[in-house]
């Protein structure tokens, strides 16, 4: 059957060659042969009647080519059998030689599993911080209550300030041509909140008044981050369509009520946010004990990782980030948002992500954890929450997009940390 000898190109990564005997190839070839002539119809003879010569004529190319991805599978399968590989990564077939005259051949290059040896991982010693909230925290968390349940007033007389509300269009000309990277009809935005991605834009609207029209230049630098606006000189033009002041109400009893009814006081209020805050950071604290646990973790090993996994997982953080940045209305085709620009930032975060991933999946096989159904549903619920969907509806984009799997491995990862994290030594 099949002969083979295989080499390790580096710690992760194989290359295997695989032989069948000339003998043994054309077997594979005519049972694929005498498949075809089951199925496909010759003018002059009764289906599967026709002779191989004729349905190597007219079906050559094809009996070619799917005998030789038969082979292929075939030769790959037997290799992962004979030497207990666990790829990582999509094998890559080279020197493929199919000839009538010598053996079939071909090569397999694939990522393989690290290999290394576990360490000592429970009872990692944990910092533990003491959680505090402050009066100026609950202060706080009040005014941007306050600033949700704002009344906003129409502004008819008064130039706008900071603090006022206002819907702008903004229209950004280099001569007669208009540039819509940076323009913009009805901008919604807080005075004096430093949204706006134009510098010195808020400076220019205040003291503007509805109905105004305003025009400044801007000359941009040589070095600034949008490449497409570097050493331009551009005339903004400030259409003010509408503003609103905004009247904070009244930190009173009734103002309480208003947030919840099941409040009676302002006191009640503050017990409450004082309550969800505490929560809030004691969650904050236990994710940065985590992180602190997995760092540790990770500073016990040192062995190679396959380079196909850290290049997919880069590519993937660099994915996530730039739809972030777009959905935020941010122009990614700047310089700084160039895919190689970015490798260089992401793939140091990428190797850590993909290094911890082997270290927790090998304690989760010596601990015998593992994801249930019923877990990998909850875990699709809690990331739906935070996407806004229902997690029906997330589970079938998963299915469709056939990644469950790799979602499973996220869920049975931050079962493994939780595991660790009930297992560490804390030091106040």
């Amino acid at each position: 059957m099949w002969s083979s000898a295989i080499e390790s190109v580096r710690p992760t990564k194989r290359k295997i060659h695989m032989e069948l005997p000339l003998e043994e190839a054309a077997k594979r070839r005519d049972k694929y042969i005498d498949r075809l002539r089951k199925n496909v119809t010759i003018k002059g003879f009764r289906k599967g009647k026709a002779p191989k010569s004729l349905i190597l004529q007219q079906y050559g190319e094809e009996v070619r080519r799917d005998t030789t991805r038969e082979l292929l599978e075939s030769g790959y399968q037997a290799a992962i059998d004979r030497y207990k590989l666990e790829p990582v990564s999509e094998p890559v077939f080279t020197d493929v030689k199919y000839e009538e005259s010598i053996p079939f051949s071909f090569n397999i290059i694939v990522d393989v599993k690290p290999e290394f040896e576990l360490k000592e991982y429970k009872g990692i010693e944990i910092e533990k911080r003491k959680v505090e909230v402050t009066d100026e925290d609950v202060e706080k968390a009040i005014f941007a209550l306050q600033n949700v349940f704002a009344e906003l007033e129409d502004i008819k007389q008064r130039g706008v300030k900071n603090g006022d509300v206002v819907i702008i269009d903004v229209e950004a000309r280099e001569g007669e041509k208009k540039i819509d990277s940076i323009s913009a009809d009805n901008v919604y935005l807080e005075l004096g909140k430093g949204n706006l991605r134009i510098e010195g834009m808020e400076k220019e609207i205040a003291g503007m008044k509805v109905g105004e029209k305003k025009s400044f230049e801007k000359q941009f630098p040589p070095d600034y981050s949008d490449g497409t606006l570097r050493n331009k000189k551009v005339t903004f033009i400030i259409s003010l369509k509408a503003a609103r002041e905004k009247h904070l109400p009244p930190l009173n009893d009734d103002f309480a009520k208003k947030v919840d009814k099941n409040l009676n006081t302002v006191e009640d209020l503050r017990k409450r946010l004082r309550e969800e805050i505490r929560q809030t950071k004691e969650k904050q604290e236990e994710e940065r004990q985590k992180d602190e646990m997995v760092e540790k973790l990770l500073r016990q090993y040192d062995f190679d990782l396959p380079e196909s996994l850290v290049t997919q997982e880069t590519s993937a953080m660099i994915m996530d980030y730039l739809r972030n940045l777009h959905y935020r209305g941010v122009d990614i085709r700047q310089e700084k948002y160039k895919h190689s620009k970015l490798r260089e930032r992401f793939e140091p975060e990428a190797r850590k992500r993909v290094k911890t991933t082997f270290i927790l999946l090998k304690i989760a096989d010596k601990e015998k954890i593992s994801v249930d159904e019923k877990e990998l549903r909850e875990f699709i619920a809690k990331d739906a929450q935070m996407k806004g969907l229902s997690a029906d509806e997330l589970y079938e984009r998963y299915a469709k997009e056939n990644v469950l799997p790799l979602v499973k491995m996220d869920a049975l990862s931050e079962k493994v940390v939780d595991f660790l994290y009930k297992n560490a030594i804390f030091k106040e």
